[in-house]
């Protein structure tokens, strides 16, 4: 089974990466930085677009414009629906935190 889910990870320079939600160590791209980084920690926190008629969610990571992007298309392509912008815990990031809080036990 493969698994495409991106989370943001929180890097040694300060800065963020997008990486898939398997990782619990190593090193990413920081954008600003063109190196590899070690990760620190996981980014629990990110801006969506979602739907409050249906199980629409769509994760925007630090931006908020995309977020608002995302939202417009779902509305658009729904217009009936209540769809707006909200900054929450993404799923997928808890459970790679506590993935990595074990790792880091283990160690």
């Amino acid at each position: 089974m493969s698994n495409n889910n991106k989370i943001l990870y929180a890097l040694k320079c300060g800065h963020a990466a997008p990486g898939p939600d398997t990782l619990v160590n190593g090193t990413l791209v920081c954008a600003w930085h063109q190196e590899h980084m070690e990760i620190t920690d996981v980014i629990l926190h990110e801006w969506c677009g979602k739907c409050r008629s249906c199980t629409f969610v769509r994760w925007a990571g630090l931006s908020k414009h995309n977020a608002d992007i995302f939202a417009a298309g779902h509305s658009r392509r729904n217009p009936s629906h209540t769809v707006g912008r909200e900054y929450l815990v993404n799923p997928n990031a808890q459970r790679t935190a506590a993935k990595m809080k074990e790792w880091r036990l283990q160690k």
